[in-house]
């Protein structure tokens, strides 16, 4: 099995960053050639693409309650630039009402004190302004 086959294989299990691909084809024992053959033959076929990488993972993350802290992240972790994590986001802009889905998650918590939704809400990656915007309305019971 070729290099590019291998990538399309690993591919097939969910979309990847350019930076998984590389690193899975390096542990692979692919060469820099063959590896960056690879790379720009999945990129031809758009099957690589950390721009559609990222709007995918931000729609997952907003789906399960995260913020977008969280997020980038994560995709930084995952070898992607800032501008390409900003592009994706930027796609879903209109659709990720952080603050909308921070009250959500605070309306559960009803009961608890304010320092405890916001140590949760900030493990959940949302950024301090939205915290703070979200406590005002909070009231412990």
């Amino acid at each position: 099995m070729n290099y590019r086959e291998r990538a399309v294989k690993y591919l097939a299990t969910g979309l990847k960053s350019e930076k998984q691909v590389r690193d899975y084809l390096a542990r692979k024992e692919a060469t820099k050639e063959e590896v960056d053959e690879a790379i720009a033959f999945l990129k031809d076929l758009g099957y690589l693409d950390d721009v559609k990488y990222a709007r995918s993972v931000f729609e997952r993350e907003y789906e399960k309650g995260r913020g977008k802290r969280r997020t980038v992240m994560y995709l930084r972790d995952k070898g992607l630039s800032s501008s390409d994590i900003e592009e994706g986001f930027s796609q879903l802009e209109e659709t990720y009402d952080e603050r909308k889905m921070a009250q959500e998650i605070a309306s559960k918590m009803e009961g608890l004190d304010k320092a405890k939704v916001a140590r949760r809400l900030a493990q959940r990656g949302f950024a301090p302004q939205v915290i703070y915007s979200v406590l005002e309305d909070y009231e412990t019971v």
